[in-house]
């Protein structure tokens, strides 16, 4: 259930497509509300924040050289914090959402098991 909400709250901003989302439910012993809104005010720019049921909509920028937006939906709970990120990619994949789910894990002090959907591929370039 919280991921429908979630998800029609990240889709104020940007449209989403489902199967670029990263979605982390995590087990919460020591983030409050209070502590994961300023950890997404350090690493980028909150949108939306909703103090009653602890839910907060930010972007953080990512990628090369931070060139790419990630919309990130958290809510936290006494027990729980559920994520849900999600990033435009374009022709070269670069993990935009995986990279900003990290920079908010280091901000907050955690680790959220965060795995790339993506296989790598590498462009070679051959100039003759």
């Amino acid at each position: 259930m919280e991921n429908k909400e979630m998800i029609q709250r990240l889709e104020k901003y940007v449209t989403v497509d489902q199967r670029d989302l990263i979605v982390i439910t995590i087990p919460n012993k020591e983030i409050t509300p209070v502590i994961f809104r300023d950890a997404i005010i350090k690493t980028g720019t909150l949108l939306e924040e909703d103090i009653i049921t602890g839910t907060y909509v930010g972007i953080i920028s990512a990628g090369i050289a931070n060139s790419n937006k990630c919309y990130i939906c958290g809510k936290v709970s006494k027990d729980t914090i559920y994520l849900i990120a999600f990033a435009k990619e374009g022709l070269i994949k670069q993990d935009t959402a995986a990279h900003a789910l990290k920079e908010l894990s280091n901000t907050l002090g955690v680790s959220f098991p965060v795995k790339s959907k993506r296989k790598k591929y590498f462009l070679w370039i051959i100039v003759l």
